[in-house]
């Protein structure tokens, strides 16, 4: 009998929505004090929610340890052909910080699915992460 409970825990799929999301997104402002704000326009909710909240955890990880900012502005959105992800911070950053694994781990897990990464540094840190919507399928 145990072992048919542990075979079910082994086949069981976690399914991310995007209520897990927003409960992570809860919890990292509880742990952190930093403030989140969060925006769906319009991505459709049958995009691959486990992905996009990879690509959120690893932002957000990011903005709080190499960022002083005290905000971090999270929009989902729709582009031609694109499901995206913008992450936004106006925080100052060291300018020795190297891009790091978790970066290169983002952009293989977008490369993966026909996906692409773009990082801009200005007036803040912006990371924008976009899945083709046909990998949304899945």
């Amino acid at each position: 009998m145990v072992r048919n409970i542990v075979e079910q825990f082994k086949e069981a799929k976690v399914v991310e929505t995007e209520a897990r999301v927003l409960t992570m997104i809860d919890e990292f402002k509880q742990r952190t004090f930093i403030e989140v704000n969060y925006k769906n326009e319009g991505l459709d909710q049958d995009v691959d929610w486990l992905l996009i909240k990879q690509l959120i955890k690893e932002s957000l990880t990011n903005a709080a340890r190499y960022s002083t900012s005290e905000e971090v502005l999270i929009t989902l959105f729709q582009n031609v052909g694109y499901s995206c992800l913008r992450v936004y911070n106006e925080g100052k950053y060291d300018p020795s910080v190297k891009i790091g694994n978790g970066i290169r781990g983002m952009k293989e897990r977008l490369i993966n699915v026909g996906g692409k990464l773009e990082i801009e540094i200005n007036n803040g840190f912006e990371i924008l992460c976009c899945l083709p919507r046909e990998a949304n399928d899945d």
